[in-house]
């Protein structure tokens, strides 16, 4: 026993199982103690080191391993190892440039900051969820801020999807203000293009059954225009010479007093009317079934044979001898009160009358001037 020493020859000194307390500090090279040992308000057992104020500070030192750091909740210092990862403050590091957590759950009430994150399908991240190609959002909106969005595929949405004013539903494209600006880009499709009416395509107005231009004149260049329905104008302009397939009882009724003007084989300042008189009943003029000429008052002269008068009575002045036939049979009617091809003889007055060869009158008889 010395100063502050007690050595043994063996170099082994053994209290048996007594109890061996001190208030001091405990000095000792290699020291085997058994399991259960308490060395302050540690208590060393298989396997563990406990405190039973349940935090043991290793103060500064390292502390350094080739087995398994087991622990509750250990607090360690900016810049600690623990096999190939690094704690620093607020980061956790691998040399390898990979950490793995296997299967195991990740939870953060704050903010989880990484560069490229590879996640299994149906990881979470707050009330997002992500699975294979799809983010979906607990609450049914997921909000982007004012960032831009950008891919070279195809976005989908669902349909009554916003972007900005405009509602994206099934097959229409709808803007809160009532209007969507392409500004001068192209609109194309191989489909029906469907507008609301009195919708306008430059000068052009399309309502319910019309297209009306602000100009006054809609323009179809040499297009031609195919309809099973009706045309309706206030005027017709144009020579109409390939005008076909107009039925007469389809044309209507002209209005007007000179509802028809033709201008002849020729145009010029000269044009052949047809005007009607006012009619006070409905009228039929009907033009017959043979080739001729339509006789006026203008050209009453130009008959130059008829037929046969089956009745009638002349009313006009008489009819000069160049115009009448020499053979002219008159096979009824009356001349001078005298019945033609009557058997009873009439009285008659008779200025000249003459004979071929002789006149025979009951038992008169006139021939060769006697």
């Amino acid at each position: 026993l010395a100063n502050g020493s007690i050595t043994a020859e063996g170099t082994s000194i053994t209290f048996g199982n007594e109890n061996l307390s001190t208030t001091g500090t405990l000095s000792a090279g290699v020291a085997t103690f058994e399991s259960g040992t308490a060395i302050g308000d540690l208590t060393l057992s298989d396997g563990s080191i406990t405190s039973s104020s349940d935090a043991i500070s290793f103060g500064n030192d390292a502390l350094t391993t080739t087995g398994t750091l087991n622990a509750g909740i250990a607090t360690l210092s900016t810049g600690s190892t623990i096999g190939d990862l690094t704690l620093a403050d607020g980061s956790i590091t691998d040399s390898s440039g990979d950490i793995s957590f296997g299967n195991e759950n990740l939870s953060t009430t704050g903010r989880l900051n990484a560069g490229i994150a590879t996640l299994s399908t149906g990881s979470t991240i707050g009330n997002l969820t992500l699975a294979d190609s799809s983010i979906t959002s607990s609450d049914g909106t997921i909000e982007f801020g004012d960032e831009n969005l950008t891919t070279t595929g195809t976005l989908s949405a669902a349909t009554g999807s916003t972007i900005g004013n405009l509602t994206l539903a099934d097959g229409s494209i709808t803007s809160s203000d009532g209007t969507i600006e392409f500004g001068d880009e192209n609109l194309t499709t191989a489909g029906t293009l469907s507008a609301a009416t009195g919708s306008t395509i430059g000068n052009l107005t399309l309502a319910d059954n019309s297209i009306t231009s602000s100009g006054g004149t809609i323009e179809f260049g040499d297009e031609n225009l195919t309809t099973t329905g009706s045309i309706t104008a206030a005027s017709f302009s144009g020579d109409g010479s390939n005008l076909t397939g107009v039925v007469a009882r389809s044309t209507g009724t002209l209005s007007g007093a000179i509802p028809i003007v033709l201008e002849g084989e020729i145009e010029d300042d000269y044009e052949t009317s047809l005007a009607v008189e006012n009619p006070t009943a409905d009228r039929t003029i009907t033009f017959p079934n043979n080739d001729g000429t339509i006789l006026t008052t203008g050209n009453d002269s130009s008959i130059d044979a008829v037929g046969t008068i089956a009745s009638g009575t002349w009313q006009g002045t008489a009819v000069a001898d160049s115009y009448i036939a020499n053979n002219l049979t008159i096979s009824g009617g009356t001349v001078d009160n005298s019945v033609i091809g009557g058997v009873t003889p009439t009285s008659g007055t008779f200025t000249t009358i003459t004979g071929a060869t002789s006149i025979t009158s009951g038992n008169l008889t006139i021939a060769d001037g006697s």
